[in-house]
């Protein structure tokens, strides 16, 4: 039987990546908290209401969250949702500067 060992790199990876769920599906309460600097941005989008915030906040949450629990146990799947996760941040920064 291969065990595989996650190792700290990615026990570290998938606790950050945790901790990032928290904050999506606190984006609502953030938004009430300081409207100017709170809240959720997709793709260069700013989201202004708390309904958005309510919706795409947990969304986003969910697909973190996935990538978390997928790292935290190993999951064969986590490899795709790595790949596209390593280029929507990078072209997220460039094309929303």
């Amino acid at each position: 039987m291969d065990k595989h060992e996650r190792g700290g790199f990615l026990t570290v990876m998938a606790v950050l990546f945790g901790l990032l769920t928290v904050s999506n599906f606190t984006k609502a309460l953030q938004y009430m908290n300081n409207p100017q600097i709170g809240g959720i941005v997709i793709f260069g989008v700013r989201f202004e209401t708390v309904a958005s915030n309510l919706l795409l906040g947990p969304l986003m949450g969910l697909v973190v969250g996935a990538y978390a629990y997928g790292l935290w146990k190993l999951k064969p799947w986590v490899g795709m949702l790595s790949i596209a996760y390593a280029f929507y941040v990078p072209l997220n920064l460039v094309i929303f500067w």
